[in-house]
């Protein structure tokens, strides 16, 4: 794998479809509108709509003076926003690279980063790998400027319910089957019901 960008501090991260002004894609996908993947570490996919054919990784700096440029207004904000064009990941800490696999499963990184993937006559499917574990998903503009402004962390870890002592487990249990002999007890009461009257 390459590895496009870094991020050693907490950072929000935009990993997105657009056309920045001055700036080359990240990732040169194709000279038309396509689309790409981005594979999490626990190889699982999601797909982006790329509409300008490349993908960027943005801080949630850039990110912001891009869309709130005139450039952005006038060219970029199609149809309102509402493709899915955006996946935010606040809180990230990691590398993102970009990598091709074969149809064998085999993975390759020997190809240009300069040139169209799709121009390359490769075989193979071009995935952005996020490094770590995060849960994340690909949005419109105005999903993706929501889960921006949450700040929730989309660490896995952050995520997950504050373990349970034993002493609270037991408690949980018996109440669930607690709720299971009162369920059991009226069904056997209308069994009985229909037994007596059902002739």
């Amino acid at each position: 794998m390459r590895v496009l960008k870094e991020f050693k501090e907490p950072e929000t991260v935009i990993i997105c479809s657009g056309w920045l002004e001055n700036r080359e894609g990240d990732v040169l996908i194709d000279d038309d509108e396509t689309a790409f993947t981005i594979r999490r570490d626990n190889k699982t996919y999601i797909d982006v709509e790329a509409l300008f054919g490349v993908a960027y990784i943005l801080t949630k700096d850039e990110f912001f003076k891009y869309i709130n440029s005139e450039h952005f207004r006038d060219n970029c904000d199609v149809d309102g926003g509402l493709y899915n064009q955006y996946a935010v990941i606040n809180d990230y800490v990691g590398t993102i690279s970009v990598v091709a696999e074969y149809r064998t499963g085999q993975e390759t990184d020997n190809f240009k980063l300069d040139d169209y993937f799709h121009h390359q006559n490769m075989d193979a499917n071009l995935y952005v790998h996020v490094s770590g574990e995060y849960d994340f998903n690909v949005t419109n503009l105005e999903d993706a400027l929501k889960t921006i402004d949450s700040g929730v962390s989309s660490r896995c870890e952050l995520k997950k319910e504050p373990s349970l002592s034993l002493e609270e487990k037991i408690e949980i249990l018996e109440g669930k089957i607690e709720i299971q002999a009162q369920q059991i007890s009226q069904l056997s009461n209308a069994v009985d019901w229909c037994e007596r009257n059902i002739k």
